[in-house]
């Protein structure tokens, strides 16, 4: 999510002189949504797809903790603390809206979280309509995505 955040509101290191940071995460995020796609298409991802996949969101995800890193060559961590703050907006926001929903969370962690749908709604078609209509209330930008039953997770453009 945080990532996002860096995409979605330019943040980056100030003594990035070179603009590497945002032009290479972009990039970076292009080529995950990119195989994400080809293995939601294949009817068996391959392994190395997945394990690409992976290690991608890994890589991804590195770029918020490195910017706030003290030993990193692109450390700032002013910057990796506005993008911080952001984050948690938006948490709380779906926080305040899920209970509105009458849903429960029931684990959270920095990629998602599971949550349990009030109990008129049955099925994984209905759970999808649920997230889609809990995804309208929130922040501009800022999605919900069933991953598998009785999980949802953050997603930024």
């Amino acid at each position: 999510m945080h990532s996002s955040i860096l995409l979605r509101q330019n943040i980056k290191p100030r003594t990035d002189e070179l603009d590497v940071f945002i032009p290479l995460l972009t990039r970076l995020s292009d080529l995950q949504r990119e195989i994400d796609g080809q293995m939601t298409v294949e009817t068996t991802p391959s392994q190395d797809a997945t394990h690409q996949l992976k290690a991608l969101k890994r890589l991804i995800d590195s770029f918020h903790l490195y910017l706030g890193s003290a030993r990193g060559l692109y450390n700032d961590p002013e910057q990796a603390e506005v993008a911080l703050i952001a984050g948690r907006d938006i948490v709380k926001e779906i926080l305040t809206q899920i209970e509105l929903f009458n849903a429960t969370i029931i684990q959270s962690d920095g990629g998602g979280f599971f949550l349990l749908t009030p109990n008129n709604i049955v099925g994984e078609a209905n759970q999808k309509n649920f997230v889609d209509r809990l995804s309208k209330t929130l922040p501009e930008g800022t999605t919900l995505v069933l991953s598998h039953l009785l999980q949802a997770n953050v997603q930024l453009p």
